[in-house]
């Protein structure tokens, strides 16, 4: 659903009057702004502040915006060599820089001169005044943008208490706050603080005799918005539909938003099973897109995406799948083949198209979908914090999902196919917590402070790119948009190479993540191999929940990588399950167990082998070293432990390493492990000893050494391990003698 975000923007009150020209357009006005900045800039010692603060304003009313900037810092150096200048004159243009610098993206360099043009007004000025209460708006502004919620809604607050108290009749500047607010709890999923805010705009901009009619349209969309994903389904219809009766009834300035309207009461009538009325709702969206916009438009796009999947839902497939690809032709050619919403496409499209039997184009859809979401993940991890990156990590599994989708439904794939769905399981496990791990150690390991200033600003320009491409172009021009971010783009690419040279690590941890099958196995040791498991969740329009299901990648060093469909995850888990209940049933008898339990846990040892191990037995002929990494339930079984038809163990056949994903042998490849000798663990106290069975006091570490068998239970309900101590005695003791180096227990 279509959630309206509308931060009306107010004239404050200025403590000079500028000079302000004519707009004059086109490239004339930029090559007169750039001979004017180079001119002051070469004269400053005689240029008089109040000239270059006006300079600086001309600039700005003509869109230059860096030209502004390069001025306004000029005039502020100015400011400092003249005795007359009060620090509040001061603090005015430093406000004014730091718009200078909203307008081109820049959250970092206007945050910090409105922090110092903030500080300053506190100065001198009461805490209600008009100027500090917009510093602390604007301020607000950029906290809500880079989703620093809590920091928002502080100065939000702050900044509301002193409207309302020192201004109550400035109804539009609290109609704002509270709308921002209402927006920064929906983000944080606060849904009745959330309705609570819009509700208390809403009814000051309707309780004044001219109100904001486009606020009081945006604050309808929300509520309506908000007692939809609340489940209030009657309430949020009837706010549409009365917004729809409105808006029927008006010029073409608030039209755009009947659209948006329609929309989302198509939504609605998905959400609960009135397909037929949705898709008639979305007709008429459509139609109103095309006439505001015009029938190859961004929004005329969207609605068609829309449309496609009211049209799956009700099983008209190939319908949907022509709206799809007309709302990808669009898409591609107003924002980009890499944008997010093209992918998001492209997953549904890919559904349509398996639901229709053509596995092999849904094949293709849900690779290139995977190729924007990895590409746009790679490069955008920097920057996401990381519960964003969490939820990008999922949406960037649907579409490994969809791909395997369509994979599962062949077992003949050409070895293209293979390698495509080699890179995909290589690239889909474990990349956040990565990500996240090594880009702490980048910016916190430097001591290099031009080194830390280029992170600083690459981390600002790749947090804007981020944004952009979360919020797409909504409904402004996407030219403009994709402009605007490939601008960034290359400049986000300079400061790369920039960093690079300065520190070679940065592009190896960063290439660590574009991974290639190719690339895996040029680390494999010799006669060895790789068996990666990987789990995939994936449904169909007769049964809309998904269904887990597991494949298998086998890769050696001298042979191409194969992959296989082990079925379908609910029988699998379901002996993992049995497998855990039969341990710790025998981790109760030990060693006093039946023939009966040896006789399961042989047979079921055999199943196991013949689920996991079988299917991919026979690319493992002369290995001399299985890699084994694990995914969902099978972490929790002992791969050594199962057993062939002739009764051999895994491990018996195989020497096994563990590793958490294939992508560790980068990791290990690239970098030099540190330390020698061994530290070993054993016999460990989870918590301090609450009593012993005689109710008294006793030393955790004491009682494991006397008696592992004591059945003493610790805080948390977590009882020693048996034999875990005299274990890695001996551990240590071997480590010591094979490898000559010291240990500690």
């Amino acid at each position: 659903m279509h959630l309206v975000f509308t931060f009306v923007r107010f004239s404050h009150t200025r403590y000079r009057v500028a000079f302000r020209p004519a707009v004059v357009g086109g490239s004339f006005m930029r090559i007169i702004g750039a001979v004017a900045v180079l001119l002051l800039i070469t004269t400053a010692s005689a240029a008089d502040w109040q000239e270059l603060a006006e300079s600086a304003d001309s600039l700005a009313e003509a869109r230059q915006f860096d030209s502004a900037v390069v001025v306004g810092m000029r005039c502020l150096s100015a400011m400092d060599h003249s005795a007359d200048v009060h620090d509040t004159v001061r603090a005015d243009l430093l406000f004014e820089v730091g718009r200078y610098n909203l307008n081109l993206n820049r959250y970092d360099q206007a945050d910090s001169v409105w922090q110092i043009a903030l500080q300053l007004r506190e100065q001198y000025l009461p805490d209600s005044h008009a100027s500090i209460l917009n510093s602390l708006r604007y301020l607000s502004f950029i906290y809500l943008v880079r989703g620093q919620y809590a920091k928002a809604e502080a100065l939000l607050r702050r900044s509301l208490a002193g409207w309302e108290q020192s201004r109550p009749q400035d109804t539009s500047y609290v109609v704002n706050m509270l709308t921002r607010l209402g927006v920064i709890c929906m983000n944080q999923s606060r849904t009745g603080a959330a309705q609570e805010f819009y509700e208390r705009a809403l009814s000051l901009i309707t309780a004044v005799s001219t109100p904001d009619i486009k606020v009081a349209i945006a604050l309808h969309h929300n509520l309506a918005y908000l007692y939809a994903i609340q489940k209030k389904y009657a309430e949020a219809e009837n706010m549409w539909l009365s917004l729809v009766a409105f808006l029927e009834n008006t010029d073409d300035t608030t039209s755009e938003n009947l659209a948006a309207a329609f929309v989302n009461l198509a939504e609605l009538c998905d959400e609960l099973g009135r397909y037929g009325r949705a898709e008639a709702y979305l007709q008429k969206a459509l139609t109103q897109n095309e006439r505001l916009h015009g029938l190859n438009s961004y929004p005329s796009a969207m609605t068609l995406t829309s449309l496609g999947n009211s049209l799956m839902e009700q099983g008209k497939l190939r319908e949907a799948a022509d709206a799809y690809q007309r709302s990808l032709t669009i898409k591609r050619e107003t924002v980009g083949s890499t944008d997010r919403s093209v992918a998001n496409t492209l997953i549904m499209y890919s559904q349509v198209e398996r639901e229709l039997g053509n596995i092999k184009n849904a094949l293709g859809l849900a690779l290139e979908s995977f190729t924007i979401r990895r590409h746009n993940f790679v490069t955008n991890y920097w920057v996401l914090p990381e519960g964003d990156a969490i939820n990008y990590s999922t949406v960037m599994r649907a579409s490994a999902s969809a791909f395997f989708a369509a994979f599962a439904q062949r077992s003949d794939w050409d070895d293209s196919t293979v390698h495509e769905a080699a890179d995909i399981i290589l690239a889909t496990k474990g990349q956040v917590t990565d990500c996240m791990f090594d880009r702490q150690q980048s910016v916190t390991s430097s001591e290099d402070p031009e080194l830390r200033e280029l992170l600083d600003r690459y981390g600002s320009t790749a947090q804007t790119i981020s944004q952009l491409y979360l919020r797409g172009p909504g409904a402004g021009d996407p030219a403009q948009y994709r402009n605007q971010r490939d601008s960034l783009t290359r400049i986000r690419g300079d400061l790369e190479l920039q960093i690079a040279l300065r520190n070679g690590d940065f592009m190896m941890e960063r290439g660590s993540y574009d991974i290639r099958w190719m690339k895996i196995r040029s680390l494999l040791p010799a006669n060895s191999a790789l068996i990666e498991y990987v789990e995939f969740e994936f449904g169909n329009l007769s049964d809309s929940a998904a269904v887990g299901h597991y494949f298998v990648l086998v890769m050696r060093p001298d042979s191409e990588p194969a992959v296989k469909h082990l079925g379908p995850a609910a029988q699998i888990d379901s002996m993992v399950a049995e497998y855990r209940r039969l341990y710790d049933t025998l981790s109760q008898v030990w060693p006093m167990y039946t023939d009966d339990q040896a006789e399961h846990s042989r047979t079921l040892h055999g199943r196991l082998y013949q689920c996991l191990v079988a299917p991919v037995e026979d690319y493992l002929a002369e290995v001399e070293l299985v890699l084994q990494a694990p995914d969902g339930s099978l972490n929790l079984i002992a791969f050594g432990g199962l057993q062939d038809p002739s009764g051999l163990y895994l491990i018996e056949k195989y020497p096994l390493h563990y590793l958490a994903a294939g992508r560790d042998l980068i990791r290990l490849g690239h970098r030099p492990l540190y330390g020698r000798g061994l530290l070993a663990f054993g016999g460990i106290d989870f918590g301090t000893l609450e009593t012993d069975q005689r109710g008294e006091t006793s030393d955790a570490s004491a009682t494991v050494a006397e008696d592992e068998h004591s059945g003493f239970v610790f805080r948390g309900g977590l009882t020693p391990l048996p034999y875990t101590k005299r274990e890695v005695v001996r551990v240590a003791k071997l480590w010591e003698e094979f490898q000559k180096e010291p240990s500690q227990v």
